[in-house]
Parts: C-alpha cells; structure tokens; sequence
C-alpha cells in the first residue's frame, strides 16, 4: 500500500482532532506512571528512614522493648514493600493500557498516511526495540526483591534472636504475649502477600513487554 493524504481540510482536522485525544490520554497515563515511581522511591527512603531508626533506636530500649519494637518494625518493613508492589502492579496497568489501547487506535488512525504514522509514539517503539536482555532484567528483579525482603527479614528475625537468646534459644519453652503472637501471625501473613507480588509483578512486566 502506497498510502494516501487527507482529502481535504476537514478531513486532516478531523484526524487532528482524535488524534490529539489520544494523545492528551497517552500523556495522562505517561504522567500516572511518573508520579508514581517518584512514590516508589520516596517508599525506599521511608524504608531506610526506618532501618535507621531501628538501628539508632533499639539501643536505648530494655530488651522487652526492644523485642516489641522490632517486631513491629519488620510488619512496617514489609508494609512498605507491599505498598512499593502494589504501584508496581498500578504502573504495569497503566503502560498495558498504553500499549494495547492507546496506541493500536492511534496507529489505526494514521495508517493511510505513511507522512505521520512513523510519528506515532516512536519512543514506544523504540523502548521495546531496546528492552533490557532477559539477563539483565532478572538480575535487576532480583536485586530490587532483596532490597524488598532483606530489611522486613532482618528486623523479624532480630526479634527472634533477641527473645531466644535469654534462655539458650529453647524456644518450646518461651512464653509468647498475646500481641506478640498477633505481630508475629500478621507479619508472617504480610511476607507470603509480598512473596506473591515479588512472583506476579515480574510476570506481568513480562506479558507487556512481549506484546
């Protein structure tokens, strides 16, 4: 197909009209997307932020409190990584949106008129030309799930270090408070929902790209 030019001035307004309505769209959800990887990184200094307090903090407690504190400490860590998913999830929604709404009817829109079709979301195009090789996309995933995982991890089992220790780890013979046992239950609950986000996101990165 050779192509063709609009016939006329309505007809090329007509095209510039719906044109710029998805485009205003495309550039909403572009801007969702923006806003909220600025959060998922002010969730990575909330996350620091807390490690450190419980560093600098956990000195001057008594050891009981120091127990509750990192118990408590490890469900805000795991809090924060639930959280730092679920954008993960509202963003991967978003680019899908992009990809398979927003740009099929854009392309539909100019595909008789080769002079713009090639203008049509290039960067798109050219992001998944240059998508990151498997390797380097798995290794990243990795990295960012440690970085999830490892601070929540640390805290909950310092907790479990600090009340075993006071009587050579025979934990069969500790006595558990009731709201330690509810931290601990809601903690452990809070790590297999970040366990199923740290598998899901990954796959659903995975599907975008591939189409």
């Amino acid at each position: 197909m050779t192509g063709r030019e609009p016939k006329n001035v309505a007809e090329r307004q007509s095209i510039d009209v719906v044109h710029a309505t998805l485009l205003q769209e495309f550039i909403q959800y572009r801007n969702e997307i923006i806003e909220r990887l600025r959060f998922q990184k002010q969730l990575e200094r909330l996350s620091l932020f807390v490690v450190a307090a419980l560093i600098g903090g956990l000195q001057f407690l008594v050891s009981a409190d120091a127990e509750l504190t990192l118990l408590l400490g490890s469900l805000l860590l795991f809090g924060i990584a639930t959280s730092y998913f679920g954008e993960d999830i509202n963003i991967v929604f978003a680019a899908s949106y992009i990809e398979k709404r927003i740009k099929p009817n854009l392309l539909a829109l100019v595909r008789d008129y080769p002079s713009v079709e090639h203008q049509v979301l290039g960067w798109e195009d050219y992001r998944h030309e240059r998508f990151l090789p498997t390797a380097v996309s798995t290794v990243m995933t990795i990295n960012r799930n440690i970085s999830a995982f490892l601070p929540g991890l640390l805290a909950f089992f310092g907790f479990i270090y600090s009340k075993g220790q006071g009587n050579g780890f025979d934990f069969g013979a500790l006595l558990w408070t009731n709201l330690e046992i509810l931290l601990i239950v809601a903690n452990l609950v809070a790590f297999l929902f970040l366990t199923y986000l740290a598998i899901k996101v990954p796959a659903m990165y995975r599907v975008v790209s591939r189409d």
